[in-house]
């Protein structure tokens, strides 16, 4: 473990400036699926459990209410109680009732998600998985192929964010998962060979000419698969930036599309057999516990400064986003002179697999782009 001191105390000093008065009063929704179904019906796969997932969501909620959230709902899975699409929507839910009742004054959302992640390459549409998620098939088929399956029994970052800009509410999200995938593009290889411009002028029966002129449409069809392809290729590279949520409230990923991550070391708790802690809960928990230990508040901005920043930790990668910094940016996320707020735990209650997806049928031969 490598904790950069320098980084820490311009962290404080850059905080200190800020006033309790300007502080968010802060709703969250916190996810720990660590525990994953384990199907009973022939030919339906499971995913594997991640132990760290539990802890690193009870981490981000107990810093979250020590630094002085209004109210929060702490959702999470044992070995027999998953955690589900319709949980997590309700405790989302449950929040957005509480603001409504009590009418804060500068209310935002923090949506924590630890567990498992995956993606199609295409768009780069990024889900999280519940506990109870279970598929037949290849897996990985079925994010390429079966996505909008997919949207009703994972929770699909596109939807989610869209719903919660609806509500127009500063929020937070933040995905702690992988984000695996393999990227893909349209491709359309032709028909008929390249023209290869050969003279026809000695050609005394007319063959070569006449062989041109039948081509011809053929070499027409392919110019036009071609810009067909070349338009799918641009739709994608759009939807794309849409997933980077480049024009949203902050979306923080705990990796790069297409890849990977692990749990990591707890970074307060020495022993080798500590439960390991996922790499966005780390950097929280770095960043928000020296905050809270010297009584110090940290602005919404500087927060997701050092969650970004490479100084500040040596275990974990820094967490990816390509949110612009929003204008209320400067009120506090945290402030350890708050009272602590009320909140809720809940186990999941999924206790059977939600089995995605109906089984695909051969596609028939067809000439359109495919992804390869």
């Amino acid at each position: 473990m490598r904790i950069v001191g320098s980084t820490i105390l311009a962290l404080l000093l850059l905080v200190g400036t800020a006033f309790a008065e300007e502080r968010f009063d802060v709703f969250f929704v916190v996810v720990g699926s660590g525990h994953y179904v384990v199907p009973k019906q022939d030919g339906v796969k499971g995913m594997q459990s991640i132990p760290g997932a539990v802890k690193s969501a009870k981490a981000v909620a107990d810093l979250l209410e020590r630094g002085g959230s209004t109210f929060g709902v702490t959702l999470f899975s044992d070995n027999s109680h998953f955690v589900s699409r319709a949980d997590v929507s309700e405790a989302l839910s449950r929040v957005y009732d509480e603001i409504a009742k009590t009418h804060p004054a500068r209310p935002l959302i923090v949506f924590y998600f630890a567990g498992h992640g995956i993606s199609e390459g295409m768009a780069w549409n990024h889900f999280s998985l519940p506990g109870d998620f279970a598929y037949r098939g290849d897996l990985s088929s079925i994010v390429s192929r079966q996505v909008s399956e997919l949207e009703s029994t994972t929770i699909h970052a596109g939807v989610w964010v869209a719903l919660m800009t609806e509500r127009k509410l500063p929020f937070l999200v933040l995905l702690d998962t992988c984000y695996e995938g393999q990227a893909d593009e349209f491709v359309w290889k032709p028909m008929i060979p390249p023209d290869d411009k050969t003279d026809c002028s000695s050609d005394i029966s007319g063959f070569c000419a006449a062989l041109g002129k039948r081509l011809g449409p053929g070499r027409e069809f392919d110019k036009q698969m071609a810009e067909t392809t070349k338009s799918l290729n641009k739709m994608a590279a759009s939807l794309r930036s849409a997933n980077r949520f480049e024009n949203t409230n902050p979306v923080l990923f705990s990796a790069e599309p297409g890849s990977v991550v692990k749990t990591v070391s707890d970074p307060f708790n020495s022993d080798p057999r500590a439960t390991a802690v996922a790499p966005l809960a780390r950097r929280v928990m770095l960043i928000l516990t020296p905050v809270l230990k010297r009584r110090q508040s940290i602005s919404f901005e500087a927060f997701i400064q050092e969650m970004k920043s490479p100084a500040l930790d040596g275990d974990t990668k820094p967490a990816v986003s390509y949110s612009r910094m929003p204008a209320y940016a400067g009120l506090l996320l945290v402030n350890a002179a708050s009272p602590r707020g009320r909140s809720e735990s809940r186990v999941g209650t999924a206790v059977v697999p939600a089995i995605c997806c109906s089984q695909p049928k051969d596609p028939a031969p067809s000439v359109s782009p495919t992804p390869q």
